[in-house]
């Protein structure tokens, strides 16, 4: 072939033609147009590329090629945006369902608290009713047995009846009472949580042997009788767990208020746990923390629990005091 061919045909051999293998071009072009092809999906056309170009023919390859990516990018914008719509549809969906789960949720929580009301009158019902009529009974017939054993004096065998039937009596109004402090202690009602919470700790201290000390004044003025109980049982709880799991030496239990907060914070020098790996045991002991911290959130308190294994455990529960309470 000679160079006026050559050149026709649009071929060259001097150095730093660009024009130099307009087949070799051409390649070039309809792979960056074949990419974005293949990346979508989509075949809109094909073509076979001649032996040899000339520049008219390179140039009509340059423009198609020009027209197909312009095509190409067109298509992927409409992906693009046909996706942006479809998760902006999925997000909608979603916050929908946080909604409805937030929704949920409160209602739970507003029937809880309900539920813990009526279990709270039912059982302020019955200890008032075991200490009033069990309770003056037993009484009495303590007095009427010491009553029979004066009068048996010259009878050994029947003093030794009576006196066991009294200790029998006792050891029964013993338990009542113990019954009816776990119900509803009186004491709560009556002189207030700090007062409460001291003779749940004498109560505790004398059950197990464990020490307790209690930290912090009467608040003035009272909280208001659910922050009262929540308070009351979350300790009543706490002091559960220890006496199963906690193994220590010592508890100390705080009240205190500082800016409007009312904290009551539970502490054990004990073996301590793994808090991860408790949220996700299935056990009693599991099953009692979750519980406390459902009976906080029926106050508008929050129940934090630290521990780790060999450094005990501390309990902390937290709620605003309302400006009129």
């Amino acid at each position: 072939m000679n160079e006026r061919m050559k050149m026709k045909q649009g071929h060259s051999e001097k150095p730093g033609d660009a024009m130099g293998r307009p087949d070799q071009l051409a390649v070039a072009f309809a792979l960056m147009t074949m990419i974005p092809m293949l990346t979508l999906g989509y075949f809109l056309t094909s073509y076979v590329l001649p032996h040899s170009l000339n520049r008219e023919s390179v140039m009509t390859i340059i423009s198609l090629n020009t027209l197909l990516a312009s095509m190409g990018f067109i298509i992927l914008k409409q992906q693009i945006q046909q996706k942006n719509k479809e998760l902006v549809k999925t997000n909608i969906k979603l916050q929908e369902q946080v909604l409805q789960l937030q929704s949920t949720r409160v209602k739970l929580i507003a029937l809880s608290a309900r539920l813990s009301e009526t279990q709270e009158k039912e059982r302020k019902d019955l200890a008032a009713n075991l200490h009033d009529h069990i309770g003056g009974l037993l009484t009495m017939l303590g007095m009427d047995l010491s009553v029979i054993g004066d009068r048996l004096e010259n009878d050994p065998d029947g003093m030794t009846r009576v006196n066991s039937a009294i200790e029998q009596t006792k050891s029964i109004a013993k338990h009542i009472r113990d019954v009816t402090f776990e119900l509803r202690p009186t004491v709560l009602d009556d002189y207030g949580l700090q007062t409460a919470l001291k003779v749940c700790c004498e109560h505790f201290t004398d059950h197990t042997s464990i020490p307790t000390t209690v930290l912090g004044d009467e608040l003035e003025p009272r909280l208001p009788e659910a922050i009262e109980t929540v308070f009351f049982r979350t300790l009543q709880e706490a002091f559960n767990n220890i006496a199963k799991h906690a193994q220590c030496s010592k508890v100390t239990v705080e009240i205190k208020e500082k800016d409007n907060e009312v904290s009551l914070i539970i502490e054990d020098d004990g073996k301590g746990f793994d808090t991860v790996k408790q949220d996700k045991a299935e056990n009693y002991s599991s099953l009692g923390l979750i519980m406390m911290k459902e009976r906080a959130s029926t106050i508008g308190a929050t129940l934090k629990i630290e521990s780790e294994p060999s450094k005990g455990t501390k309990i902390t529960t937290r709620v605003k005091r309302k400006k009129n309470a």
